[in-house]
């Protein structure tokens, strides 16, 4: 049955009394407020005016009955007083795309500017000041926010409407932290509205008979479209559509908890309680597959024989050696360095880890597998390279914040695809004593997949395959002197031939002994020649090294080498000309949304031009690839 509420009211017979009994005193949280008889004369008739026309008032009881539990429970997790339940109604008759003449939108009327202020996210995906869990508990934090100043609920309701500032000018500050109060026909005229609601509302709603519906608040609906949680419940889809206009297009993002609202079949269990989530049958517990987290980095074969570039769990990358540098490894994978930082959440003095996986490529928002054991020695950062996963989305789907400093302790489970949802404490796991491999063994992988994973050519998708008994159409291994030394170093597992060498100590340059750092990431106010002097090294060296002219001046920001560059084992040194074409181009990473036409204009170039130095053969950009741009260094 469709759950709407203009046939239920239809049936309603007109239950508002003609008259509204407006007490001397009312309590309003921790206040008690004294209505002198001019006022009380005045909120009588306003509240006679609201419930003027039934068939319309009788929308909003029945509304009312729909949504205060939600924000009744919000408003006392706040330690907001309840009444300010009746403010939602005098904002927006809970519509929850109500538009006001001021562009206020939603159940609460939220500007973008405050929406972002109390932490809403809207934008073309998404509107939470249409999301009545989301929109009530910024209501919350906002009028908090404003008895924190005045100590006087009242004060704070006057600033919901002129803001703090604007408040100032009709408050006085004698009643701030008054419990009693006097009001009278002077008093705002938006207090006196919201009074003449709270009347209104509170004197006829226990008279409305109950929806034969609730609504359900379901958490669990991330990455999820409407469609596919209609499905599961049952329903149709522009019936979820009706209350859920938060949510614009596409499935529910993944960077934080949104509540998707149900309506239920039956009236609600108890009208002190927020519906509870109905047991279904086909509800799955939650199912740790810790097994999995064995396969990863899921190492693909070399993409270009005799160099180590590699798929690493559907992403371009490569597995360091002793003695690589971030300036190495980004050449090496033909990115810039400010990129190659980017992708793999590293800072420009990080020092490179050897036999750990790095990117050329973007990460993901969300891993391969679902969950993670912290294993002794792992942190934030090497959990996040093993998956593929941005290090700040592992963090939020652990309800940690990007900048909150958490140590790991071993046996900890992570959530990799999902957030943590907040009933679900922190679990942890019983983990063996780490095991140290041999030291003079080094495990290299044939180009078959690992383990029992294949990967696919669609990322997200990992193919379970059964291998009883090897058998490799390769040739035999490569003796040890054909091998890059940035083979990747593999976990043997039972059922996949292995290749076992005695691993070569790196060798290292003594410029790379001393202590001297191999970049020097320039600050402000800083020159070649308080560099130069810094490092003990001349200001003709550090021009060489980076292949600067004289009239070169540094800015803030730039990269400098501080020493020489080798060519990287494998790959062919760069000619004079190269170096130079590689100097020249610059490269801009595509945002969502932008378009060829918008790039063009940023960088005062054609589109043309933009397509021909990438070798485009048409105009489709997506999110995260790199583009190249000429340089002009005469518009500089």
């Amino acid at each position: 049955m469709k759950k709407t509420l203009i046939s239920f009211t239809l049936l309603l017979i007109a239950l508002v009394s003609g008259a509204q009994d407006v007490p001397s005193r009312l309590q309003f949280g921790n206040m008690e407020l004294r209505l002198s008889n001019s006022l009380r004369n005045e909120i009588e008739k306003q509240a006679a005016q609201l419930s003027r026309y039934p068939k319309y008032f009788n929308i909003k009881l029945t509304k009312a009955k729909l949504y205060f539990p939600i924000i009744e429970r919000i408003l006392r997790e706040e330690n907001v007083p309840d009444e300010f339940k009746y403010l939602v109604i005098q904002e927006s008759a809970l519509i929850p795309d109500a538009v006001s003449s001021s562009n206020a939108v939603g159940f609460w009327q939220f500007k973008i500017e405050a929406a972002t202020e109390v932490g809403l996210r809207v934008d073309r995906q998404v509107d939470e000041r249409m999301n009545i869990v989301s929109a009530t508990r910024g209501a919350a934090k906002y009028l908090k926010s404003n008895n924190f100043y005045f100590d006087n609920w009242i004060y704070a309701l006057l600033a919901y409407n002129t803001g703090r500032g604007g408040a100032r000018r009709y408050v006085n500050e004698k009643h701030y932290g008054d419990r009693v109060m006097d009001l009278d026909k002077g008093t705002h005229w938006y207090v006196k509205t919201f009074l003449a609601h709270l009347i209104a509302v509170r004197e006829n709603i226990d008279a409305c008979p109950d929806p034969d519906f609730h609504l359900y608040e379901f958490d669990a609906g991330a990455g999820k479209t409407l469609k596919q949680i209609a499905n599961e419940f049952k329903f149709s889809e522009s019936e979820l559509e009706e209350y859920n206009k938060w949510l614009k297009r596409g499935p529910i993002p993944m960077d934080k908890t949104y509540s998707v609202i149900i309506p239920m079949d039956g009236k609600r269990p108890n009208k002190h309680l927020v519906a509870v989530r109905p047991t279904r049958k086909n509800e799955q517990k939650i199912d740790h597959n810790f097994k999995e987290q064995d396969k990863f980095p899921l190492i693909g074969a070399q993409e270009t024989p005799g160099i180590s570039i590699v798929e690493i769990n559907g992403k371009k990358g490569v597995v360091a050696n002793a003695g690589d540098t971030p300036a190495i490894l980004s050449r090496l994978g033909g990115v810039s360095i400010s990129n190659f930082i980017d992708y793999n959440d590293i800072s420009s003095n990080h020092q490179v880890v050897a036999d750990q996986v790095y990117y050329f490529q973007n990460k993901r928002n969300k891993a391969l597998a679902h969950y993670h054991v912290v294993m002794p020695g792992e942190d934030w950062w090497s959990i996040s390279q093993k998956y593929a996963i941005k290090l700040k989305k592992l963090k939020q789907k652990n309800r940690v914040r990007p900048d909150e400093k958490v140590e790991l302790k071993p046996g900890r489970v992570l959530w990799l695809r999902f957030i943590r949802p907040s009933q679900i404490p922190i679990a942890y796991e019983v983990v063996p004593e780490p095991q140290q491999p041999a030291p003079e063994e080094r495990v290299l992988p044939v180009s078959q997949p690992i383990g029992k994973s294949v990967i696919t050519d669609k990322p997200d998708q990992i193919e379970s395959v059964q291998h009883p008994q090897p058998v490799l159409d390769e040739p035999e291994p490569k003796p040890k002197e054909n091998l890059s030394s940035q083979q990747e170093n593999i976990i043997e597992e039972e059922d996949i031939e292995t290749v076992v060498l005695k691993k070569e100590p790196a060798k290292v340059k003594p410029e790379q002994q001393q202590e001297k750092p191999a970049t020097h990431l320039v600050k402000p106010g800083e020159t070649l020649f308080s560099i130069a002097r810094l490092y003990k090294m001349s200001i003709n060296d550090l021009k060489q090294i980076n292949n600067y002219k004289d009239d070169k001046v540094i800015q803030p920001g730039e990269l400098l080498f501080l020493v020489e560059q080798e060519p990287v084992t494998g790959v062919a040194k760069m000619d004079e000309k190269q170096q130079n074409e590689e100097k020249t181009y610059i490269y801009h990473q595509v945002a969502s949304g932008e378009t060829m036409y918008k790039i063009a204009r940023q960088y005062n170039v054609t589109i043309k031009e933009i397509m021909e130095w990438n070798e485009k053969q048409d105009f489709n950009l997506r999110s995260g690839d790199n583009l190249k741009i000429l340089r002009k260094e005469n518009t500089d």
